[in-house]
């Protein structure tokens, strides 16, 4: 309207011949229409004020709609004519308004008597909150797309000094993370984070903590020490199928399942259990009494279906794509457990890796049989024998395990099978005969009934179309030449540390690998095999899953006395080179097999005093860094980084090999020998020395000469060892076959005396 006027006027004036006007107004109309067609606002703010001109209230309007701002009103209030409703405006996030007549409107405090306070009203009212509006959809794809790293059921610990000079102890299991003093030990072992030592005193000022006889100080030497303690001897280890929250059958339940789940309070875990139902969801939910779940996950109960949800930053709730409705009596407790687990839902919570029920069932069944399974407890199993030669699969015998197998078509057209809902009563109905068979398959039923019900069932089955035929497979052509695939092991930048050139300095040529090899060795030519050591697979060292074993000899008395045999016993008298294994003496064994590995590799060694508080001061180490990291304390050499070998010079007679790979040790002692299978796992002991020599198979791996007692004894963690380049062998299968490997100490021209 604003506009047509002007242009009306305008077109008034030059008609009447008053041109120096007209420009003016043309000039006028102009800027007009520009700050019409930028102006984004809709609401408008006024004052309303009394006779007197003081200031009572403000006035919204949009057009013809004006609303009055009164005292104590809330936005829902205030909006009559729903603005926001209608897409005019967003809503605030934060509305408030004052006895005064004064508002806070997301944040801003708005005076009616403050300068400008129209224009400050309008602005905060007109704001278009677009990042909550259109924040949550390119979430929720990336959430969907971004993988979930994997995450360790084993407890791992961190111990540091707080302000104080307190030892405290951090305990994490995946991403849950528990902190505590030294006198919160106890705590972490009733609650299965750790494993309980034999004896611990703690001093009643805190100034040390003894476990097992083992003091460790108040300061920092102490706390490393406390730390690499607990993480290699007390760190527990979950059950295969243990998860924080814990679904279990039951079909007393309205909702047929029962929920498990513990909450910590005041460092104390307290135990939750019951029927699966909206109240121990919301108890699960409640932030400030668990903290299971992640922050704005919303789960409900509305019968048939378990509904999860994710709120939005605007206070709405939206959907996960990953986790539609879930119709929960037609899923296993197995299968609901692991989606309330799910790392999307729980904090620390791992993907479904491994293949469970969710997988689809074969439709065509030659027979089914009814059994007790352990793993199906409280119910029986009905095993399912695919037609076309698959696996078995099992199921519990439900109601709607047998509801689900009828509605598939499994069974012929003319049979109706069901079980009842306290699954005690089998019951086939043939609709052409109209005859009904029941069959009692409860936990008291004898193996007879079971097989008759099992055999009605089978009969009841649809008959299995016929195999498919089997494509002919072309003949492996042997005459194309094994392609060679070339891998470049990479040598890293030389680490500067005041010492002499390590092993990580030395460059290393380009090795063919061969195809059928596994990533983590690299194959090599005879004549490359002195290039370098091998390269061992990268990425950061796994958490072991090796089972706690005790550190006591795994190998009986006898065990021991046929390992203190004469070495000349292990050999074969009459081949040219088993004298080089006879009468060895353990020490020179470990001094010539490391001063001819620095020789093979043509590596300098590193020599270093270190030293481990309350055990041993200034200790002479000689090392061969193939990883080239820094060396200032003893942690160093144990840490998952470092790759290589050292001489520990306990005494002049006690000399120490160890052999050190991605937080996987072995070492070559006098009197005994230690394997570490994996980062946190116990230290393995073998009484005796073993090692005879050393070493490179044709894939460049390390071959250990030992005696046969030990390669028995190392056998069940041999597959751990062999993930960082490591080959157990003995003295006869060196010499049966001796074009497989490089022998690097005892040499062949020489003999080890």
């Amino acid at each position: 309207m604003f506009a047509l006027g002007a242009l009306v006027g305008f077109g008034c004036l030059i008609f009447c011949g008053d041109r120096a006007t007209a420009a003016a107004l043309a000039v006028l109309f102009v800027s007009a229409a520009v700050v019409q067609s930028g102006e984004e606002r809709r609401v408008k703010v006024s004052i309303d004020r009394d006779p007197e001109g003081r200031p009572r209230r403000f006035v919204l309007s949009v057009g013809r709609e004006s609303v009055r701002v009164e005292p104590g009103n809330t936005w829902i209030q205030t909006d009559h004519f729903k603005w926001v409703t209608r897409g005019l405006m967003d809503a605030p996030q934060s509305f408030r308004v004052f006895p005064d007549g004064g508002v806070e409107i997301n944040g801003e405090k708005i005076g009616l008597t403050d300068p400008d306070a129209c224009n400050r009203f309008e602005t905060e009212l007109n704001k278009r909150f677009a990042a909550v509006a259109t924040e949550h959809k390119p979430a929720a794809t990336k959430q969907a797309a971004a993988p979930t790293r994997p995450v360790s059921d084993k407890a791992r610990f961190r111990v540091k000094l707080d302000h104080l000079g307190h030892i405290t102890v951090e305990c994490f299991r995946g991403e849950e993370k528990v902190e505590t003093g030294l006198r919160g030990l106890s705590g972490l072992v009733e609650n299965g984070l750790m494993l309980k030592p034999q004896t611990m005193h703690v001093h009643p000022l805190q100034q040390w903590i003894e476990l097992d006889g083992v003091r460790f100080e108040c300061n920092e030497a102490g706390a490393r020490a406390l730390e690499i303690a607990l993480n290699e001897h007390y760190a527990p280890k979950l059950a295969s199928h243990q998860a924080a929250i814990e679904i279990r059958e039951n079909p007393a339940a309205a909702t047929g399942f029962d929920i498990r789940f513990f909450i910590t309070r005041a460092g104390a875990k307290f135990e939750v259990k019951g029927h699966l139902c909206q109240e121990y969801l919301d108890l699960l939910q409640d932030q400030s009494r668990c903290d299971l779940l992640r922050p704005g996950i919303v789960i409900k109960l509305t019968p048939p279906n378990l509904i999860i949800r994710r709120k939005r930053p605007d206070g709405g709730e939206e959907p996960i794509p990953e986790f539609p409705d879930i119709q929960y009596r037609k899923i296993t407790a197995r299968q609901l457990e692991q989606i309330l687990n799910h790392p999307l839902i729980r904090r620390g919570g791992t993907a479904i890796s491994e293949v469970t029920e969710t997988a689809d069932m074969p439709l065509e069944f030659a027979s089914f049989r009814i059994c007790r399974d352990p793993g199906t407890r409280p119910f029986l199993c009905l095993e399912c024998v695919p037609a076309h030669g698959e696996n078995p699969v099992r199921r519990a015998l439900t109601h709607h395990n047998v509801a689900d197998l009828q509605t598939a078509g499994v069974f012929r057209t003319n049979f109706e099978v069901s079980l009842s809902l306290d699954n005690q009563i089998l019951t086939i109905l043939n609709k052409e005969t109209g005859k009904e068979e029941r069959f009692q398959v409860g936990g008291n039923s004898s193996e007879d009934d079971l097989a008759k019900a099992g055999a009605a069932l089978t009969v009841a089955l649809k008959p299995p179309s016929a195999r498919p035929a089997k494509p002919a497979t072309a003949p492996p052509d042997t005459g194309a030449p094994v392609a060679f695939q070339s891998v470049l092991v990479p040598t890293g930048e030389p680490v500067s540390n005041g010492h002499t050139k390590t092993a990580a300095q030395v460059p290393i040529k380009e090795v063919p690998k061969r195809p059928t090899e596994p990533a983590s060795v690299i194959a090599a030519e005879s004549e490359n095999r002195r290039s370098g050591p091998p390269a061992v697979p990268c990425g950061p060292a796994t958490v072991s899953t090796e089972p706690k074993i005790s550190t006591k000899p795994a190998v009986s008395a006898a065990d021991v006395a046929k390992a203190e045999v004469s070495m000349s016993e292990h050999v074969v008298s009459e081949h040219p080179m088993a004298k080089l294994f006879r009468g060895v003496n353990p020490v020179q064994v470990n001094v010539r097999v490391f001063e001819k590995l620095a020789a093979w590799f043509g590596v300098d060694v590193e020599e270093v005093h270190l030293s481990l508080p309350m055990v041993f001061e200034n200790r002479r180490f000689e090392v061969i860094n193939f990883s080239g990291i820094p060396l200032e304390t003893v942690l160093d050499l144990r840490s998952q980084d470092f790759y290589g070998f050292y001489l520990t010079h306990i005494h002049s007679d006690e000399i120490e090999l160890v052999y050190s790979c991605r937080g996987r040790r072995l070492e070559w002692g006098v009197k005994k020998c230690l394997a570490l299978p994996g980062l946190g796992s116990e230290p393995l002991e073998f009484k005796g020395s073993a090692l005879l020599g050393m070493g490179q198979n044709k894939d460049r791996r390390f071959a250990f000469v030992v005696t046969p007692e030990y390669k028995s004894w190392i056998a069940p963690h041999a597959k751990a060892f062999e993930e960082v380049c490591v080959q157990f062998v003995t003295v006869p299968e060196l010499l049966a076959a001796p074009d497989q490997y490089d022998l690097i100490w005892p040499e062949q021209d020489q003999s080890p005396t």
